[in-house]
């Protein structure tokens, strides 16, 4: 592990990949909030790699094919190497990190959410900042699209970045903070505030569509197709039409949920502090089903091939299949695990309470899909 103090320059400790050829342009890896969801995990890990990225995530890391990208809620913005974990650059920001990053192409954005809060543009191999954007304090993740960054404001403004050189394209106002970041789905923006949610054109932020929110989602929700699930801190599970934002179903979930909804094989996978496990089948939400897990639980679950990793209060990771809840591999780091786990390529990502990412790898090869 490889870590040096916060100073005022870029400092570059070691080389960086010639180039990195994925992108991370979306809070979470995807839509469906479940990236991993087609990613087979053996339960024969070994850790790898650990490094301190802060005193806590400001939310998701960003993962390449050779990079991993972290931003802390102590001001760091941090790039390093995938294969060994050292550190390529590392840069402070302006304010605490309100947000996961984001990356495209040559470029790493990232936001920071005290009173002056702004979005920043880095070189992503070579730590140089290209921009920083006075936008007032963000709140949730950034968004990208269209060679445009996207933020919202807890002063209930949603602002259109040019990606390259950080001039406002456009500026909207809502009533009242907004909570849960910004989603860039097709060629429209999903907001929420506390009692409502707004679909906008993202090429002007002009309001196609808005309906009553039930409870304030504070989490980036999920989508699938032309279907939107939200949650909320309230226990309450919806699933909205998209782009009318028609309300399809709600469903009771009897607990806070303090995590977005992960999809995957035609379900919406929800888990409560409570530490209860719930399965939706989109087709017929009726049909949802709980199992009580034992444990308490803030982040999202991370659904993989054959089952499903939770990342607890308390700092454990494990990994089930079925309906069991015996797991059938587990890990003790510091809690609390606030931020769901990631698998890609077989490789886990876990973020612990103390803000350090950490990294298992297979001992033997994952089966495929």
């Amino acid at each position: 592990m490889i870590g040096v103090n916060a100073i005022a320059c870029v400092p570059r400790l070691a080389e960086a990949p010639v180039g990195e050829q994925a992108a991370w342009a979306t809070h979470g890896g995807d839509l469906a909030r479940a990236p991993s969801a087609e990613e087979a995990l053996s339960t024969d890990l070994e850790p790898a790699w650990t490094w301190d990225a802060g005193r806590a995530a400001a939310g998701p890391i960003a993962i390449g094919d050779s990079v991993v990208v972290a931003v802390s809620t102590d001001r760091r913005i941090a790039v390093l190497r995938r294969d060994s974990g050292q550190l390529i650059w590392r840069a402070r920001l302006k304010g605490p990190g309100a947000s996961g990053p984001l990356f495209e192409g040559e470029t790493v954005y990232a936001a920071s959410g005290d009173r002056r809060g702004a979005v920043h543009a880095y070189g992503l191999l070579t730590g140089k900042r290209r921009w920083s954007r006075a936008v007032g304090p963000v709140v949730g993740p950034l968004a990208l699209g269209e060679a445009t960054v996207y933020a919202a404001t807890t002063a209930g403004s949603v602002v259109a970045l040019d990606a390259e050189r950080g001039h406002v394209r456009w500026q909207r106002s809502f009533t009242g903070p907004l909570r849960s970041g910004v989603t860039h789905v097709g060629v429209h923006l999903l907001v929420a505030s506390d009692d409502s949610l707004y679909l906008v054109r993202s090429d002007d932020g002009h309001v196609v569509a808005s309906t009553a929110a039930d409870g304030a989602p504070y989490h980036p929700p999920a989508i699938t197709g032309t279907l939107l699930v939200a949650a909320s801190p309230d226990g309450i599970v919806s699933g909205y039409a998209l782009p009318s934002l028609e309300r399809q179903w709600s469903l009771d979930v009897e607990a806070p949920v303090f995590g977005s909804p992960a999809i995957a094989r035609d379900t919406a996978f929800v888990v409560t502090l409570d530490g209860h496990l719930w399965r939706i089948p989109l087709n017929t939400p009726a049909w949802a089903r709980a199992i009580d897990l034992g444990y308490t639980v803030r982040a999202a679950p991370t659904p993989v091939w054959d089952g499903v990793l939770i990342g607890t209060v308390a700092g454990d990771i494990v990994f089930l299949r079925g309906e069991s809840v015996e797991p059938v591999w587990r890990a003790s780091v510091d809690g609390p695990i606030e931020v769901a786990p990631v698998v890609d390529r077989g490789t886990l990502f876990v973020i612990d309470g103390r803000g350090t990412i950490r990294l298992w790898r297979s001992a033997t090869e994952p089966r495929e899909p």
